[in-house]
């Protein structure tokens, strides 16, 4: 594995390809809001041990690329949280925050 083959970003998780509860493995189809580091596409596929997946949810990750012959270029979760900007005047930012800690 290459240092360039690293990714970090902002995402929006825009399908929930696969996810197990019980090991909390995911593969998950998410569109990159910001790139921090490496120079991935628009959209990508990630993979590993991943938060309960909410839909529309925006998750900072970083992770490596990988080739899948069956499925094509993913990439391998390093670690993957979620993104909630809490601003004390937003209710909608404070319901969202309230729902990812219940």
């Amino acid at each position: 594995m290459a240092v360039d083959d690293e990714i970090k970003v902002k995402a929006r998780l825009e399908k929930t390809i696969f996810y197990k509860p019980e090991t909390d493995f995911g593969i998950l189809s998410l569109s990159v809001l910001e790139v921090e580091k490496g120079n991935p596409e628009d959209t990508i596929v990630a993979m590993g041990q991943v938060p309960e997946p909410k839909p529309g949810g925006h998750y900072c990750l970083t992770a490596t690329e990988t080739y899948n012959e069956k499925y094509g270029k993913q990439y391998k979760i390093i670690n993957m949280y979620t993104n909630i900007v809490l601003d004390k005047n937003d209710a909608s930012g404070k319901r969202a925050f309230m729902e990812n800690l219940f």
